[in-house]
């Protein structure tokens, strides 16, 4: 989209090539995948709300939406290497571990970014469950539901907690 144009949001400069495609499409049906350009689309939402704010966008999964807290730890390091500070550090990702406490890696990362002053969001999750669902599930991590579409209740997909803190617009967002 034209409110992209300044953004390197693919991670791989201003060239579309037949490697970003493979990473769009991994099962190569011609289609693409589940989550693909996902990073894209709430880059663009940031930037409706704050046209001045500078994004940066860096693919931690894949493009079915499957990674591991040390790809998304190594990917939030990667960003940190620059000399510009982080303000605002947005997680649209996340997952369960088997015995619902947080992963060690992440928590650390996390607690790093806090103790800097960089405020931390995360999605609360897609599975209408109440499980901890990291790092969204972190104490001082701003966990955000969605709201269907008449913007006062939960989406029914949307997960729900005591650790989710905040909801916004999460049906047919344009």
């Amino acid at each position: 989209h034209q409110w992209l144009d300044n953004y390197d949001v693919s991670g791989v400069g201003p060239d579309f090539d037949e490697d970003t495609l493979a990473r769009l499409d991994a099962d190569s049906n011609h289609e693409l995948d589940r989550q693909a350009g996902h990073g894209t689309f709430v880059a663009g939402i940031i930037l409706q709300q704050a046209p001045a704010a500078s994004v940066r966008v860096c693919s931690v999964l894949d493009s079915n939406g499957v990674g591991d807290d040390a790809s998304v730890v190594a990917g939030i390091n990667s960003l940190l290497k620059s000399d510009e500070e982080v303000d605002i550090l947005n997680l649209s990702l996340g997952g369960y571990t088997h015995d619902n406490l947080p992963p060690v890696a992440l928590r650390e990362l996390i607690a790093k970014l806090l103790s800097k002053g960089t405020v931390v969001v995360a999605a609360a999750g897609n599975n209408a469950d109440s499980r901890p669902f990291w790092p969204a599930a972190f104490k001082r991590v701003i966990a955000v539901a969605a709201l269907a579409r008449d913007g006062q209740s939960a989406a029914p997909f949307t997960n729900h907690g005591w650790w989710v803190d905040a909801c916004a617009p999460g049906v047919e967002l344009a």
